[in-house]
């Protein structure tokens, strides 16, 4: 079945390693509170495009991607690490088809040899596994983009933030 899956998927280009097709659980439904908080999210993520790209940045003058992450989750009061490869090991694992709005997405880095953590994102939509995501880029700084343009074979996973504490602003 995992042959299977992998062979599908890596005809269309959705899977980069056979570490992308490990079997996730589904996750658990989506509260109501979640739901809201993660539209609160979203919607002040997307308040942010067009800044600027910044290495190590962490606020609208100049952002790096997990320095963005860093910073929107923070302004509700959720703390996470600044840095990609910490990132990873936040929230519980989600299947790509299963991501939601405001979960983390992880992606290598431009180096197609190292497949360890480098660029992260944050699930804006997911239309029947087309799923959008804003991060703040090298080549543009925050901006909105899909895992299956570009992204697909650098990505490493899905988490799934507890947002049932996030404050609302």
């Amino acid at each position: 079945m995992l042959q299977r899956l992998f062979i599908i998927f890596g005809a269309i280009g959705l899977i980069g390693t056979i570490e992308a097709c490990r079997y996730v659980p589904p996750p658990p439904p989506i509260s109501a509170v979640h739901a809201q908080r993660a539209t609160e999210i979203t919607t002040f993520a997307q308040t942010l495009l067009g800044s600027p790209y910044q290495y190590t940045g962490t606020s609208p003058s100049g952002f790096d991607c997990s320095g963005f992450t860093y910073y929107v989750y923070g302004k509700y009061g959720i703390s996470i690490p600044h840095g990609s490869k910490e990132q990873i090991n936040e929230g519980k694992p989600v299947a790509l088809c299963d991501a939601a709005p405001a979960d983390l997405l992880i992606f290598t880095g431009t180096d197609s040899t190292d497949r360890s953590p480098g660029h992260v994102g944050i699930v804006l939509r997911n239309d029947n596994c087309l799923v959008s995501f804003i991060h703040s880029s090298s080549n543009g700084g925050v901006k909105i983009s899909t895992v299956e343009r570009g992204y697909a074979t650098r990505f490493l996973g899905v988490r799934r933030l507890d947002l049932s504490l996030a404050k609302q602003l």
